[in-house]
């Protein structure tokens, strides 16, 4: 849940005691949204302050490109785990298409300021066995983490400790922490069913404000009883990224960051102790109780859709709903899974701490060579999103825009692609002649699903035909004021005559559901020239 201001500024000062001070109203820092009713290609940052781990090298499972899933193995050890994280590329190909390597970014990320030690209470101390035992409170234990549960014996219950030990290496990864300054990190956290049981075995404190679900301050944490248990874990990881960015950073950001990283991190696979952080859901039965992707499915339907920036001015009480969770993790997937975003979007846990950074005015800072590009492409995603949405396919290479041409040309649109830039410029009010060729995959289960520029008419994509070919034009020279022309699209087909409304970059595509990229192969090959169109011709609005 949310903080107050002076919480949020704690998160960002080293010198602060790190002890939530909450309204009474609020529902707990560094909480969790409560459940839904059911129903890197560009510049990567350096080790953290240049300081590298082990000689000189980076530390373990840092990642060299852009990244997003993170896997750790758990081990069944009182020791720490020291497991080396690895990281795959973003999105769902199994083979990832070729990487916008984006804008220089300004500034090298070594002129970040050093890890700082966090001031924070002292560990609590380890409670009466006698008094554990008659509130009917077990204790569970792991390398880096003391769980005091009362739910009784069971697989999920019990694994709690070792999925957080799997976490660490992760997180030490994700935020270039060397992991030696991990070893040893541990904290207490707490799993209630019953809170009148914690309270008669003084493990809830009484200073501790109301909260909904979850809640994070010092060296511990607290967790309400969940639906399922997929999303008792995510909790625990949710809280258990505020405790380790606390612990390691000292500090969480602003808001929008600090919950948009936990929720990033929290979602996750977790499966025979292989457990992967940043995970993207491909389905819904795999993040039981999640709720993110519908939350933003509905407030796109009801014509709420954010742009970052106002995802961006979350303030301190925003995340006493839940909408805001689901916007923050919105935003941290998009910009962490993006081939072209991803390694400045990491940036950012370098300007959590100290006081008076303002993580927020360095995002646009990164970004300022490219926003107009970040823009349309975020609009795209938040339209969009739904379960295996593929990021890095979707991921748009702007071709620098030729002169407006004369004749014809002739271009290729890949089909395991979203919308591609032809790089050729076309004028307003002026006819064009558009025809399309090519037989290329659309799926390949139970077999290969061949189609045509036309589509096939036996399965329909937003209304059109899977695999009909589709065009606009967006002019990124220019500010985004509105919402992108990509997102209303004309439908092309075998062939059209076609006039556009504005100048700019024609883009194409297939149209084919942005989850399910992977299995398409092959192109099309489509000639555009200069034509009068015949009564009747096509213009650029949603058909």
């Amino acid at each position: 849940m949310a903080c107050d201001p002076a919480t949020w500024r704690r998160c960002a000062a080293a010198s602060v005691v790190q002890i939530c001070l909450l309204l009474p109203v609020l529902a707990g820092c560094s909480g969790s949204m409560p459940p839904p009713t059911p129903g890197v290609a560009d510049q990567q940052p350096a080790p953290r302050g240049g300081r590298p781990a082990g000689g000189g090298q980076e530390a373990a499972g840092v990642a060299r490109g852009p990244a997003k899933v993170v896997v750790a193995k758990a081990r069944r050890e009182s020791k720490p785990p020291g497991v080396p994280a690895t990281v795959e590329d973003p999105g769902h190909a199994t083979s990832s298409p070729d990487a916008d390597p984006g804008p220089p970014v300004p500034g090298p990320a070594t002129d970040a300021p050093p890890l700082r030690d966090p001031i924070l209470p002292p560990p609590p101390p380890d409670p009466d066995p006698a008094r554990l035992a008659a509130a009917g409170i077990r204790r569970l234990d792991g390398a880096h983490l003391t769980l005091f549960t009362d739910l009784p014996a069971s697989p999920d219950v019990d694994e709690l400790p070792l999925v957080f030990d799997a976490a660490v290496a992760p997180w030490c990864a994700y935020f270039r922490v060397p992991p030696q300054r991990a070893a040893t990190w541990k904290i207490v956290g707490h799993v209630i069913d019953r809170k009148e049981r914690f309270q008669a075995a003084m493990l809830l404190p009484d200073d501790l404000p109301p909260f909904l679900n979850g809640y994070q301050r010092g060296h511990e944490l607290w967790l309400y009883e969940q639906p399922s248990a997929y999303y008792r874990r995510h909790m625990l990881l949710h809280e258990g990224t505020h405790a380790f960015m606390n612990g390691m950073l000292a500090g969480c950001g602003p808001p929008w960051y600090m919950e948009g990283t936990a929720e990033l991190l929290a979602t996750h696979h977790w499966h025979d102790g292989q457990l992967q952080l940043a995970y993207f859901p491909r389905r819904r039965d795999e993040v039981e109780q999640w709720g993110r992707i519908k939350i933003v499915r509905t407030e796109v339907a009801a014509g709420r859709l954010l742009s970052l920036e106002e995802i961006m001015s979350f303030g301190p009480t925003a995340h006493l709903r839940n909408e805001p969770y689901a916007w923050c993790w919105a935003a941290a997937a998009f910009l962490d899974g993006h081939p072209a975003f991803a390694g400045r979007f990491r940036q950012l846990s370098d300007y959590v701490n100290p006081p008076g950074s303002d993580l927020t005015a360095r995002f646009w800072q990164l970004f300022a060579a490219d926003r107009r590009q970040l823009m349309e492409q975020w609009q795209l995603f938040a339209l969009n999103v739904d379960y295996g949405y593929d990021v890095t396919r979707e991921a748009i290479e702007y071709a620098p825009p030729g002169q407006e041409f004369v004749g014809a040309q002739e271009v290729s649109v890949r089909a395991d692609r979203g919308w591609q830039s032809t790089g050729l410029r076309v004028a307003a009010g002026t006819p064009y002649h558009l025809v399309a060729a090519g037989r290329y995959q659309v799926a390949r289960e139970p077999q290969i699903w061949w189609c045509e520029p036309g589509g096939v008419t036996i399965r329909y994509v937003a209304g059109r035909p899977l695999g009909m070919l589709l065009a606009a034009v967006s002019d990124p020279s220019q500010p985004l004021a509105t919402l992108t022309p990509l997102a209303e699209p004309v439908a092309i087909g075998l062939e059209a005559d076609v006039t556009f409304s504005t100048a700019g970059t024609l883009f194409l595509r297939i149209n084919e559901s942005p989850a399910e990229l992977e299995d398409n192969a092959g192109e099309v090959t489509v000639r555009v020239a200069l034509g009068s169109p015949p009564s009747g011709a096509v213009r650029d609005s949603p058909d």
